[in-house]
C-alpha cells in the first residue's frame, strides 16, 4: 500500500494497521467509485475516485475527495488479490 505522505506498507498486518489507526483517527464515510476496471490476463487495474470524512482541528467533520489506481493479481487459486495500491487527495 502507498499511502499519501507515508512510507509504503507491506502485509496484511500491516494494512490492517493502517486502516484500524485512521479509523481510530477519526476516518468515516468512507466511499470508493470505480471508473474503469482494465484486464490484463493474471492482473488488472481498478481506477476510481473516493469521498471521506476526517475530523477537522474544531472536531467537526472534514470531507476529502481524491482517487486512487488499484492492482490487483490473481493468485494461483484463482482468487483475485489486491497488490498495490496507491491514492491521494484533491488540493
Amino acid at each position: 500500500m502507498l499511502p499519501p505522505g507515508a512510507p509504503r506498507i507491506d502485509g496484511r498486518e500491516g494494512v490492517e494497521g493502517f486502516w484500524k489507526a485512521a479509523i481510530d483517527m477519526g476516518l468515516g464515510d468512507l466511499v470508493l467509485t470505480t471508473l474503469e476496471v482494465a484486464d490484463h490476463g493474471d492482473l488488472a487495474t481498478e481506477v476510481g475516485s473516493l469521498t471521506a470524512t476526517v475530523p477537522g482541528e474544531d472536531g467537526n467533520k472534514v470531507s476529502l475527495a481524491g482517487k486512487f489506481i488499484i492492482l490487483w493479481k490473481r493468485g494461483d487459486d484463482g482468487t483475485w488479490r489486491l497488490h498495490r495500491d496507491i491514492w491521494n487527495f484533491d488540493a
